[in-house]
């Protein structure tokens, strides 16, 4: 039984890393720094509008780019530091 278990280990090859290991660093960079961006700007947005001027489409969108810009950079930084998701 073990001598099949280990006859079936060997044919597996180890993993390698489908893409070069360099850029995760400087995109999670990147992406955080613009993620971190659009937040400040959706926060400037809510802080100054009041009921009467105040565009929910406008809060959305500059939210929803955020979110989008932080998620990529947080599996960016991930990869960048060996934990493959």
């Amino acid at each position: 039984m073990e001598e099949d278990l280990l006859a079936d280990l060997k044919l597996y090859k180890p993993f390698t890393m489908p893409l070069h290991g360099v850029p995760f660093g400087l995109l999670a960079t990147l992406f955080l720094c613009l993620g971190l961006g659009f937040a400040g700007w959706f926060m400037a947005t809510v802080v100054t509008s009041n009921k009467y001027n105040k565009n929910v489409p406008k809060e959305l969108v500059y939210a929803g780019i955020s979110s989008i810009f932080m998620s990529l950079g947080i599996v960016m930084m991930l990869l960048a530091n060996g934990v493959w998701i």
